[in-house]
């Protein structure tokens, strides 16, 4: 890879562990040839020696990887591995919150948005989520109308523009306020940039919240919020 080939982890880090996967090729394929190469010439207490080498080194290689696959058993177990590794992943204290509050920990998850916000105050993210949730979660409703606010638009001042979920999460915070008005305004715009993403699940989700605000209502999240 050597930053040859863009990918966009290369955003937020240069180093990680299937990055040497390419790299490993060459050292494997010596090994291996050197290998052969020394026990066809040589012995049979040799190729014996190299039999039983390569033996033990598959059960420990396996052994390890049994043990690295259980962090991958689902998002949650992977996020966590990471902080344990790098507390100061903002990334990674976002997403445990996105999990959270997919399983309704939302007083939990609003900790771990204010810790990736503090982290990384030019991360959009953080913002974005912070603010849908202080909207949308009547049990946290007690927020400061005025903070609620500064948090929504605070997204969109650090990304110079208004995207998708930007725009979303600034109309839930209108009308978890009562300004009915500019949250209709606001929430057509993102349902309109849905329609243009062709991401249809995001413009279903933006037409229930519509319809609300159009009613006067504001948006409360399910308690399985994805």
């Amino acid at each position: 890879m050597l930053g040859f080939i863009p990918l966009y982890t290369f955003r937020y880090t240069y180093v990680a562990d299937h990055y040497q996967y390419l790299a490993s090729i060459g050292p494997i394929a010596l090994v291996c040839a050197a290998g052969y190469y020394l026990t066809k010439h040589r012995g049979r207490w040799l190729r014996i020696s190299a039999i039983v080498i390569a033996g033990s080194a598959l059960i420990t290689l396996g052994l390890f990887t049994w043990r690295q696959s259980r962090i991958y058993k689902d998002g949650k177990t992977l996020w966590e591995d990471t902080l344990q590794k790098n507390p100061e992943s903002f990334m990674a204290y976002n997403n445990l919150g996105i999990i959270l509050s997919s399983e309704g920990k939302f007083d939990k998850a609003i900790t771990y948005f204010l810790n990736a916000i503090q982290i990384y105050p030019e991360g959009i993210e953080g913002h974005n989520n912070l603010a849908y949730a202080l909207a949308t979660v009547p049990s946290l409703r007690n927020s400061d109308p005025n903070e609620l606010i500064r948090i929504a638009m605070c997204a969109i001042e650090l990304h110079k523009h208004a995207d998708l979920s930007s725009l979303d999460a600034l109309a839930a915070a209108y009308a978890s306020t009562g300004q009915f008005d500019k949250a209709m305004i606001t929430a057509k715009k993102a349902f309109d940039l849905a329609n243009a993403a062709k991401n249809k699940k995001q413009a279903d989700k933006i037409e229930i919240e519509l319809n609300l605000y159009e009613q006067g209502k504001p948006y409360h999240v399910p308690v399985e919020w994805k």
